[in-house]
């Protein structure tokens, strides 16, 4: 798992997930920038500022490149919800597995339980 990391998407465009997890052979060269084919999971907390690039764009690309999770966290009303994407390969958009509100209690890409809240948004 790393941060600050780019995933170069096509010939033109990148992006820096908020959290990234990896292969281990791409984990193993300590890149300065991955190829889609070796990100397992990208995860993006969404801010005020980026809200539709993080719920659209994003996702959409993602899903084009071939990334096969993806998680959306963003606070709520009630608090942070932390949504999980797995991609559907054959039309390249994903299909959401799971609103976690308490836990995040899942077995892809790779067992997770997590209490949501030891997820703390930033304070302004």
């Amino acid at each position: 798992m790393t941060q600050a990391v780019e995933v170069r998407i096509d010939r033109t465009r990148s992006f820096i997930p908020d959290v990234l997890v990896t292969t281990s052979t791409a984990a193993a060269r300590e890149p300065s920038r991955y190829e889609p084919h070796e990100v397992v999971l990208a995860v993006e907390i969404v801010s005020p500022s980026t809200r539709s690039i993080d719920r659209v764009l994003k996702p959409t690309l993602y899903a084009q490149a071939g990334i096969p999770f993806h998680w959306r966290i963003e606070v709520e009303d009630d608090g942070p919800v932390v949504r999980t994407y797995k991609i559907d390969a054959v039309n390249e958009v994903y299909t959401e597995t799971g609103r976690w509100t308490k836990f995040v209690d899942t077995g892809e890409p790779f067992p997770v339980n997590l209490s949501v809240d030891q997820i703390t948004p930033r304070r302004r």
